[in-house]
């Protein structure tokens, strides 16, 4: 494959699976220089630009939008579009496979540009030198990443400690004040796993979450898997109004407990939160995340449930390949996540236990053989126990959140929760 051909076979890609171009490239840090010719690097840059708007993207948009920004003089030309197209590569993981060859050939392309300049003999031969070291240096990584600096580092960490004594604190804060106080928050960059039995409350915690992060002037994404986009709103406006929304849902409620929640909902649509319940891969995931961050930096992404992503390969090596993905999301948007997590015990096949050891979650529950343990930075796991052998109701459960893993602070932390008529968690005086 020539170096031209690797470069059109991507453009083309683009043009045919955007989602797949773009999200591969961010991944392995893709510059427009890797492409081999400036009518490449422009139709790149066009189709970022087009994505980045949600505009759609064919050979005319791509055309018209490169004629809108260089006129005449532009080398995006139907013509090469449309050769582009009909080289674009189409096998499941081409895009990767491009990505590794347009780097290699990028690669020779300054080697030999490098080895043209150590002949130039007018130049100063140690500039020549330092220039020529630290170029060889940024060719040889593995990924071109931002290299820490001690002295940078020192100061981030004086100005992150000092932010955090005048009320400015890093990461995630809580509304559970014992939780956060004694175990800290989720850190930028990190996942962050919420972890409990189906039907737990696991959704109104996230959502409630998302509304605190919110009401402290941070940007927030959710993606409502598991619920509707109506669903999580009715939850966050009986939050917000201290109106029983299933009172609301049932029409055992007044006039104005309708109002109240009424304008409870204007309030949650006041709040920076996006709700996205469109059920989809996590690399359409990873895009959208990405477009709502490019409009502001978002404080935290929710994700409810990690079981409702489609599996693109199937078993446990589908959850780690989300997973892994999810981790990925974190770390190039520089935003903590927090995701999910349904676990499976089954008490009832479990006769003869303690109660509390049948219902209890533990890190084996979530290990197995997936990476869902080891990945995430915090896993917090909201514990159910039944009050008797044989629970009828919700009414006969008590509720714990167990922080079993914590980047700061102390893990094993246990906290007594109750849930009001709201679906809001609070700490109860049994802790």
């Amino acid at each position: 494959m020539t170096d031209t051909t690797a470069s059109r076979r991507f453009i083309g890609l683009a043009l045919l699976d955007p989602h797949a171009a773009i999200e591969s490239a961010l991944h392995h840090g893709m510059t427009a220089d890797w492409l081999a010719g400036p009518a490449y690097r422009e139709a790149w840059d066009v189709i970022r630009s087009l994505f980045d708007q949600g505009k759609p993207i064919d050979c005319h948009f791509v055309v018209d939008a490169a004629k809108a920004r260089l006129g005449q003089a532009t080398l995006v030309t139907e013509e090469f579009v449309r050769e582009c197209d009909a080289a674009a590569c189409t096998a499941r993981g081409g895009a990767d496979a491009l990505l590794d060859i347009l780097r290699r050939e990028y690669t020779r392309r300054e080697l030999d540009a490098i080895a043209s300049s150590l002949s130039n003999q007018d130049a100063d031969p140690i500039d020549l030198a330092a220039t020529t070291a630290s170029r060889l240096i940024t060719l040889a990584d593995a990924t071109p990443t931002k290299r820490d600096d001690p002295d940078i580092l020192e100061k981030e960490i004086e100005r992150e400690w000092r932010n955090a004594a005048n009320g400015v604190y890093p990461g995630l804060t809580m509304p559970w004040p014992t939780v956060y106080s004694r175990c800290g928050g989720p850190d930028k960059r990190t996942v962050t796993l919420l972890v409990g039995h189906g039907n737990a409350g696991k959704s109104s915690l996230m959502l409630q979450w998302a509304i605190h992060i919110a009401q402290k002037g941070g940007s927030v994404l959710v993606f409502s898997l598991e619920d509707s986009a109506a669903t999580a709103y009715k939850r966050m406006a009986g939050m917000v109004s201290g109106v029983n929304i299933l009172s609301l849902r049932l029409g055992l409620c007044s006039m104005y407990d309708i109002e109240r929640a009424l304008e409870g909902l204007r309030q949650v649509r006041q709040l920076p939160i996006r709700v996205i319940s469109s059920r989809m891969s996590i690399g359409d995931m990873a895009i959208a995340a990405q477009r709502e961050n490019a409009k502001g930096q978002l404080s935290a992404i929710f994700i409810d449930a990690f079981k409702d992503i489609p599996l693109e390969t199937g078993g446990v090596e589908g959850e780690n390949y989300i997973m892994g993905k999810v981790v990925t999301m974190a770390h190039r948007l520089n935003v903590p996540i927090v995701m999910s997590h349904h676990v499976r015990k089954s008490p009832a096949t479990l006769k003869g236990q303690n109660p509390y050891h049948a219902w209890n979650i533990e890190a084996q529950d979530l290990r197995g053989s997936s990476r869902l343990w080891d990945d995430a930075r915090m896993v917090i796991i909201l514990q159910q126990y039944p009050t008797t052998e044989q629970p009828v109701g919700a009414d006969e459960f008590t509720y714990q959140l167990h922080v079993a893993k914590a980047n700061h602070g102390i893990s094993g932390v246990r906290v007594a929760v109750e849930r009001d008529t709201t679906l809001r968690w609070f700490e109860s005086n049994k802790s």
